[in-house]
């Protein structure tokens, strides 16, 4: 991720390794944030869907987890 980027998501925060921390963060939600909502408004229990919010950020089929009956 360049400077440019780090500043422009964290712009509002002065500290050079905090904000880059939060513009991580940041990054990676954006990426994951869809399928996370898409797993929220599955039919599976509390545990069951931050296992496969954890299954689906670490790059597994959440198709295949399911059938797993996770």
């Amino acid at each position: 991720m360049s400077k440019l980027e780090k500043r422009q998501i964290g712009a509002h925060i002065e500290d050079v390794h905090i904000r880059d921390s939060y513009a991580a963060a940041v990054k990676a939600y954006r990426r994951y944030q869809n399928r996370l909502r898409q797993i929220d408004s599955m039919p599976v229990g509390a545990r069951g869907r931050e296992e496969l919010k954890k299954m689906a950020i670490c790059g597994q089929r959440i198709a295949d987890a399911l059938n797993a009956n996770i």
